[in-house]
């Protein structure tokens, strides 16, 4: 006896879904290394949306188009990285992040020296591309990365 297998329009989705995520969940993993290394603000500023907002550890926001000019005046970032991410949840087309950076930088001539902070993410997909809609940067938190694990499934 002959048993063939039928594909529901369901099943199909389901399957092209898989690759299709972890394709994007790649890609995003990508760019939150770069947004998270980028010294300059030129990276940031070149993939987020136009309405997206920065909001500073003091809590003030900035929009995408001063990222460059933030960088570049008040702020001179001599060092920034990606310590780890700690949560990625990605969406048909929109992502949230969480990740543990580090960075030292000068802030208007005093200098700063941030063993870990964390950043907040959202990405959506535009035009079938990631971009940058919104964040948020923590207060430095130093070294202590072990309150991380206590949140681990």
């Amino acid at each position: 006896v002959y048993v063939r297998a039928v594909r529901t329009p369901s099943t199909r989705r389901r399957r092209d879904r898989v690759p299709s995520q972890a394709a994007d969940e790649a890609e995003l993993t990508k760019m939150i290394k770069s947004m998270a290394e980028d010294k300059t603000g030129e990276w940031i500023a070149a993939n987020c949306l136009p309405d997206c907002l920065f909001i500073r550890p003091s809590g003030n926001p900035f929009k995408a188009a001063e990222f460059v000019t933030f960088f570049g005046g008040d702020v001179e970032i001599t060092e920034k990285n990606l310590i780890k991410i700690q949560k990625l949840d990605v969406g048909a087309d929109m992502a949230f992040a969480c990740t543990s950076e580090s960075g030292k930088f000068t802030y208007k001539g005093q200098p700063n020296d941030d063993p870990s902070f964390t950043v907040s993410s959202v990405w959506k997909k535009s035009g079938g591309s990631w971009k940058l809609a919104w964040a948020h940067r923590s207060t430095a938190t130093g070294n202590d990365m072990s309150t991380w694990e206590s949140f681990k499934p």
